[in-house]
């Protein structure tokens, strides 16, 4: 069964509105106490969420910054994926996300890498960028999983 952990800020013991959104993908049986293994504990492991890139970018896009309005662009292709595999079986919505989805991301992450360089390092738009780049792990998890609506957790 798929858990949600709660991350914790420094400074409280109640969970972070962020908590909300950083949920546990389903774990892989192969890992978790399937067939052929030993282990009973499920492996948990963290998706991170495109609303938080998508909340990155949305207050730069005001200004017509040109690489926020294009980020955008990029991250609504992606929705628009999962709003057309909702519904279908587990099966179909995994092969659309590794046939459509997978290219979209990875051409992202390769703009994201040749944009950056242009920036200046310090500037919003950058740590737009940066904050993706170093949470892509995360963000390529939809991609892997039978879930439903898992690109707006």
């Amino acid at each position: 069964m798929a858990r949600l952990v709660p991350a914790m800020d420094g400074n409280s013991t109640q969970p972070t509105i962020h908590t909300r959104i950083r949920k546990r993908l389903p774990p892989d049986p192969k890992t978790c106490g399937g067939p052929g293994t030993k282990s009973v504990e499920p492996v948990v492991t963290l998706a991170f969420c495109w609303s938080h890139v998508h909340r990155g970018f949305y207050d730069l896009a005001k200004t017509k910054a040109p690489i926020a309005t294009e980020t955008l662009r990029r991250i609504a292709a992606l929705y628009e994926i999962e709003a057309r595999v909702r519904g279908k079986s587990a099966t179909d919505r995994l092969a659309v996300r590794q046939a459509e989805s997978k290219p979209l991301v990875t051409e992202l992450r390769t703009w994201f890498e040749a944009q950056i360089v242009t920036l200046p390092a310090r500037g919003p738009t950058a740590d737009a960028i940066r904050y993706a780049l170093n949470h892509w792990d995360g963000l390529e998890r939809f991609l892997e999983c039978l879930s439903e609506n898992i690109l707006s957790l």
